[in-house]
Formats: structure tokens, C-alpha cells, sequence
């Protein structure tokens, strides 16, 4: 429907305003959609200022035109001028990212408008559920807003099941990449509780599913530091905030209000992660893993000519994660535009997550090696791409999941595994131990709270146990702490 609404609809009504005044074509536009910044300038019509807004664009005068569908509350689309071609006065998308759809609205309890970047053309055939899933939550956070003023709106309380895709909606304007899997993690942990009204979730129901999770042990055990439950602390910690959070939003509803029952925080609910010890890969596992990434590739370009010793991005992926502490899902998303080989810096994007301003990485000879490696591939001399891991299969689109190349790359290591999160463990460690500063690692992984990289500090705090030696041998010279073959206490 999008697609065609700008293929068929926008860009002929388009071509036909800037060949020639057509009345019937200009009501027509007019009735579907407002160019802004048309329709301010007094002794024209309307319609004549947007012809010279769009005549403007045509003739590359203006970068991008922003049109506001009105068919559809709160989608606009920008037409950028350099992903048109124009030739014989044919207009046609000639690339992606010249036609993008943004979502424009006022939220409750903002002042003002917000306009939100939701996707491209490169989206391909989830561009439409992309841009619903955006107006949706939009229109939903609205309609809480507008009828929590008028009480006759109100309804009863929903059971967590019904509320879950309302809650979806409510959050996916904040993080859209978790909205989904957070909803689907309280469905796939709490199912028994699906059919209970969201407000009779109780303290027990919570201390009975944490119990069907616990193990028994024995004090040797429980002394030897084993975990009391059959799940990953942070899995049982996560699963149990996501499902009170859920209930706080519900409980704030207008429509359907009530008490947050503050007994869902009891102590006994408290799991506490262990995240004093941090898990790295050791020499010897770096050394296996950087020759099975090669052994890979090498299998992988017999017969092939790439123009790089990397076959396909998984290598290059890997090894800049292992030298930059980046996580993959950031990598991925770097821009060919974001490397400065002349500055020695590589920008890291701010997108939604966490990292919510744009970072620097310098540029290290083993960095920079391995960017300019890669982007001798063949897939960067043959796709006109801005990115830096382009998609094989949707053009102008990147790379977004890795899992079954890693799930197959596994099978090859004699130690069953290769985790990116124990990639970025390796390089927090390892830079701790180089240089000596925990501040430093702080600054480097991009961590808001220095408590978050304090795991790695007990590495500082070998290295004092070395200098402690290094000291107490100095010192030896001077004040031995035996004298004439006695003891110093003697």
C-alpha cells in the first residue's frame, strides 16, 4: 500500500505539477497530501505555492521535499532529491534511501510535535508492518491519553493476556527492537497467569514460579558457589522485571487504573546476578578461533575470486568486535562514511539502545588493517552500499543477524563456543590489564556507570599484587629482611 501510494499516486501527480498547471491534478494533490513549507507566502493559492515548492525540487533547488500523507494521521515522507532520476523529465527512485517514511505527532504530556525516522525503502516487504507497528503505538499512546480524560471511556481491568498488546504498542516507541521480544518473554515464562486480571497478580503467584525454578543443593554446593536455580539468574531477574513492569504501565492506565501492588518487590523476589566475575577467552582459545576463522575462509574461496582473504563478513565482524569491544548488532550498523582512516577515527552511531549519543573509536593499525581488507570484497566494488557489512540479498540494506554463520562457525572449535558478549568481556579485560585504568575501559565500552566496569577491576588489582613483589624486592636491597643469615625478628 505505501509503495504504491508513492510509485503510483505521488510521483506522477509529481511530474505532471511540474510539467504543466493542471487543475484537476493539483485538487487531486492537494486532497491527499501537504507539502510543508507550502501555503505561507500571501497573493498565491495553495495550490500555486506548493507547484513552486515541488517545481523547486524538481530542478534540484531544495535537497528533499517533506509531504504529509493525509489519508493517514501521522506519516509523513520525505523525497530526497539524489535518490530520483529525472531523465526525459521521468521521475523514478533510483535509490532506497531517497524515499523515507517518518512519523510526526505530539505525545501526551509534550509540548511540542516529534518527528521520528521509521524506515526506507530498503525495508522491502516489511516496510509495511514496520511503519504500522510506529502509527500504531502512536495512536495508542493517544488514545490512552484522550480517553483517560473522560471517565465514561474507562473499562474493566484486562488479564495480562489482553493487555500484553496494548503494553507492546505503549513501549515500542521507546526501544521498537525490544517491544516485541518483551511482551513475548512474559507470554512464553508466566502462560499459567495469561487468563488472570492483570491486578490480582500477586506477590505468591511470583514466589511460586521462582520456586518451580529452584534446585535443590547441598551446603558443598551452595559453598562451591553453584546456582540454586535451573535458569541463568539474569534470565529469572529479567523475565520477573519485564512481567512487573508490565503491571506498573497497566496500573497507570487511565482507562482502567489501580494500586501497584508494592509486595511484587519483596525481598524474597530479589535475584541477585553475579556479575563480579567476568568470563574471557583465553590465549590459547584466541589462537583457535583466529585459525578456524582463516581455515574458514580459506575453504570458502577455493574456486572464488573476492579480491580480499575475507570471504564473507563473518571474519572482519569478528575480529573488529575482538579489537574494539563493540557489540555486533553496532558493527554492523557502521556506515562506510563513519571511517576517517586520515583522523584514525571510526564514529559509532547512536540509534535506539543503548547508546543514546554518537561514540568514537580510534583506529589502531590492526583496526585499520582489517577495515581496508574488507573493503577490497567484491561486494563493495559491485553494490553501490554506504555500509560497511552491506546485505547479499536486500539492496541497500545491512546485515542484521549473524546467527546461523556463527552457529555453523561453532562447530569448529574444539571448546563448543563463541560468544560475542565473551568477546566483549576478552577486550574489556584484556584493555583493563593494558592499561591499567579502569576509567579507561569505562570510556572505551561506552558504560554510563562506572560501577558496570568495576567486574573487571580484581585485574588492576593483580597487577598491584605484582607490584607489591616488584616493591618489596627493591626494598629488600636496602632493608633486607635478613641480616648476617638472621632473621630480621630474631
Amino acid at each position: 500500500m505505501l509503495y504504491n501510494l508513492i510509485i503510483i499516486m505521488l510521483l506522477p501527480m509529481i511530474k505532471q505539477l511540474y510539467k504543466a498547471i493542471d487543475s484537476k491534478v493539483s485538487d487531486l494533490f492537494l486532497n491527499n497530501f501537504t507539502v510543508y513549507g507550502a501555503g505561507n507566502m500571501p497573493g498565491e493559492t495553495k495550490a500555486e505555492q506548493t507547484r513552486a515548492k515541488l517545481n523547486d525540487w524538481f530542478n534540484k533547488k531544495i535537497s528533499y521535499l517533506e509531504i504529509n500523507v493525509l489519508a493517514i494521521d501521522n506519516l509523513n515522507v520525505r523525497l530526497y532529491r539524489n535518490g530520483f532520476n529525472s531523465e526525459n523529465n521521468e521521475l523514478k527512485v533510483i535509490l532506497n534511501s531517497g524515499v523515507v517514511f517518518y512519523s510526526r505527532a505530539r505525545l501526551p504530556n509534550k509540548k511540542h510535535s516529534t518527528q521520528k525516522k521509521i524506515c526506507d525503502l530498503s525495508e522491502g516487504i516489511k516496510l509495511e508492518s514496520k511503519v504500522k507497528s510506529e502509527l500504531g503505538a502512536i495512536a495508542a499512546q493517544q488514545a490512552i491519553h484522550q480517553n483517560g480524560r473522560n471517565i465514561h471511556a474507562r473499562k474493566p481491568i484486562p488479564t495480562l493476556g489482553e493487555y500484553l498488546p496494548e503494553y507492546q504498542n505503549l513501549i515500542y516507541l521507546s526501544n521498537p527492537k525490544t517491544a516485541e521480544s518483551k511482551t513475548q518473554l512474559i507470554e512464553n515464562h508466566f502462560s499459567n497467569l495469561l487468563s488472570l486480571p492483570i491486578n490480582e497478580i500477586s506477590k505468591n503467584h511470583l514466589l511460586k514460579w521462582l520456586s518451580s525454578h529452584t534446585v535443590k543443593l547441598t551446603s558443598k554446593q551452595l559453598s562451591s558457589g553453584m546456582s540454586p536455580y535451573d535458569l541463568a539468574e539474569s534470565t529469572i531477574k529479567g523475565a520477573m522485571s519485564t512481567l512487573r513492569a508490565a503491571i506498573r504501565a497497566a496500573s497507570e492506565d487511565p482507562r482502567h487504573p489501580f494500586v501497584f501492588d508494592e509486595e511484587l518487590l519483596c525481598k524474597p523476589l530479589k535475584v541477585q546476578v553475579n556479575n563480579t566475575e567476568d568470563k574471557y577467552y583465553t590465549d590459547n582459545e584466541l589462537t583457535e578461533i583466529y585459525q578456524e576463522l582463516a581455515a574458514r575462509d580459506k575453504e570458502k574461496l577455493k574456486g572464488k575470486t573476492v579480491g580480499s582473504v575475507y570471504a564473507d563478513y563473518f571474519t572482519p565482524l569478528a575480529l573488529l568486535c575482538f579489537h574494539t569491544g563493540l557489540r555486533p548488532s553496532y558493527a554492523l550498523q557502521i556506515m562506510k562514511s563513519d571511517i576517517n582512516f586520515a583522523d584514525k577515527k571510526l564514529r559509532i552511531r547512536a540509534t535506539v539502545g543503548k547508546i543514546k549519543k554518537d561514540q568514537y573509536i580510534e583506529i589502531t593499525p590492526e583496526i585499520e588493517a582489517i577495515l581496508k581488507e574488507w573493503l577490497k570484497h567484491s561486494c563493495h566494488q559491485t553494490t553501490a552500499t554506504k555500509w560497511l557489512f552491506p546485505s547479499p540479498r536486500s539492496k541497500g540494506a545491512h546485515i542484521t543477524s549473524y546467527k546461523k554463520t556463527k552457529a555453523s562457525f561453532i562447530k569448529r572449535l574444539s571448546f563448543g563456543h563463541l560468544d560475542f558478549r565473551i568477546i566483549r568481556h576478552t577486550f574489556a579485560t584484556r584493555h583493563t590489564k593494558q592499561t591499567n585504568n579502569i576509567r579507561k575501559t569505562q570510556i572505551a565500552l561506552g558504560h554510563k556507570s562506572s560501577q558496570t566496569t568495576e567486574r573487571y577491576s580484581h585485574v588492576i588489582q593483580d597487577d598491584h599484587c605484582n607490584d607489591m613483589d616488584d616493591y618489596s624486592a627493591s626494598l629488600n636491597h636496602i632493608m633486607p629482611a635478613k641480616a648476617q643469615g638472621c632473621s630480621l625478628h630474631t
